[in-house]
């Protein structure tokens, strides 16, 4: 196996984000209180800065292939973020020049994990659309409980958003043309009720 130096890596644990990253990784973030113990945690998707994985073009734009984490820091009451974990392979990076992949970080009000990944291609499809993954923290470890698509064309009015409650069992698929909303038809599907899935189990 390769030899990861230290500097290669997230650190076990820190006072601010900027402690727990290394430099020059690109780093997205968002807080809240993600274990129900009053105490700010914080996630990172960060993508290291490995020069092997960015390749620049004549032009001098640089594209960054590295290989995206995702990282869980959880408060704690000295004022320490320790590290809960780091997932590799589960949040998709850009994979060639064509195609943009970003990933959007938030922590809902109740404290659980959306993470939005949209995909944007500049050539050979009009497709174009993304999902929002949402976990939350239970049972010791961070499990889907919903799930949110939107994919269509951009050039005609044709969407469908997909949204799945893991919780319920629910199922809502609204197609049609989401811009001006005109046209929209609304289905509720009962799904089966699976055993939750972990994060990290999948690609997102």
């Amino acid at each position: 196996a390769a030899q990861t130096n230290k500097k290669d890596q997230l650190a076990k644990e820190g006072r601010t984000i900027e402690e727990v990253v290394p430099n020059g990784w690109e780093v997205q973030s968002a807080t809240g209180d993600l274990n129900k113990d009053g105490i700010e945690d914080f996630v990172l998707i960060v993508r290291p800065n490995d020069p092997t994985h960015i390749k620049t073009k004549d032009d001098g734009f640089e594209y960054n292939f590295n290989p995206l984490f995702l990282a869980v820091y959880f408060g704690s009451p000295s004022g320490v973020y320790k590290r809960f974990k780091v997932w590799h392979d589960t949040v998709s990076g850009r994979e060639d020049e064509y195609t943009d992949i970003t990933n959007e970080l938030s922590i809902t009000p109740k404290g659980a994990i959306d993470i939005s990944v949209s995909s944007w291609s500049s050539m050979g499809t009009a497709a174009t659309g993304g999902s929002t993954y949402r976990y939350r923290f239970q049972s010791g470890d961070f499990y889907l409980i919903g799930e949110e698509s939107t994919w269509g064309n951009r050039l005609a009015a044709e969407w469908e958003r997909t949204s799945i409650n893991y919780l319920s069992g629910q199922k809502e698929v609204t197609s049609g043309d989401l811009i001006t909303r005109r046209n929209l038809k609304t289905k509720q599907v009962k799904i089966k009720k699976e055993p939750l899935r972990l994060l990290g189990s999948f690609q997102m």
